[in-house]
């Protein structure tokens, strides 16, 4: 037994262990500790167990109809599978650092098969992000779930990944540990590059904050409004995205909250 389940495979690289557990209908990849980076329900892989990964498509209340994602971070692949089994057509590019998880995530994780529509990029986050050309019209989407704080807290960084957004494009930005003392300087930092147009999404049962900005006003897509739209996503997608506008609603600076909500 370990971490609550049985080992199932045990991996080591440069950056440490990796360890894939399974639990009854569920199967998890931890990085040598009891946290779980992801979770995938055997019988349906397009599920999202861990509250985290749902809030990370917060994005999805604003662009609710995405050409492209960029998803820096790969872990066991959960949002993959997720935007590909609900959004077939979202032309999807992940970047993840370490070579043995994207092995471990097609060998374990039911990743789909890279296509025109799906490339898996072996590659540093701020390296590919600063030295890669911009994709024509940029992202709709750009995720980021990378557990490295001096990484996500460079303004230079933060600036890069705003430059591949498409015009009315949105990111999400998972802060693992929101008491953190370098918490509020970051936060300070995105608000200051995207005008103040972000929003706070802290994580149910969890220490995790989502910080979600965009490229123009939250208030331009107000057609049909926002409480709709959410409650459309939640059918569409069995996530509780009314339930995160809420939260959103709680945590956005007066200036950007639309008289409408």
């Amino acid at each position: 037994m370990r971490f609550g389940g049985e080992l199932i495979h045990q991996g080591h690289d440069a950056h440490g262990s990796i360890q894939i557990v399974q639990s009854h209908t569920l199967r998890s990849m931890h990085f040598g500790t009891s946290a779980r980076q992801s979770t995938m329900q055997i019988s349906r892989p397009s599920r999202l167990v861990l509250p985290y990964t749902r809030s990370l498509l917060a994005g999805l209340l604003f662009n609710p109809n995405p050409r492209s994602a960029l998803l820096l971070g790969l872990g066991g692949g959960s949002l993959p599978r997720f935007l590909r089994h609900y959004f077939p057509d979202c032309r999807l590019h992940v970047v993840e650092l370490r070579g043995l998880v994207i092995e471990l995530a097609r060998r374990f994780f039911s990743i789909p098969a890279e296509d025109d529509l799906l490339q898996i990029t072996h590659d540093d986050a701020a390296g590919f992000v600063s030295h890669c050309c911009r994709r024509e019209g940029g992202y709709d989407l750009l995720i980021i779930d990378i557990d490295a704080p001096d990484i996500i807290g460079n303004p230079e960084f933060l600036f890069a990944c705003r430059q591949h957004l498409s015009g009315n494009g949105i990111v999400t930005l998972n802060i693992w540990n929101r008491h953190h003392p370098a918490t509020g300087q970051l936060l300070e930092t995105i608000g200051q590059l995207f005008g103040n147009r972000m929003r706070l999404l802290p994580v149910d049962n969890g220490t995790n904050l989502i910080a979600v900005a965009a490229n123009t006003l939250f208030s331009t897509w107000l057609s049909p409004s926002l409480s709709e739209r959410a409650a459309q996503l939640a059918h569409h997608c069995g996530v509780e995205f009314p339930n995160m506008l809420q939260t959103l609603d709680m945590h956005s600076p007066q200036a950007e909250r639309p008289q409408s909500w």
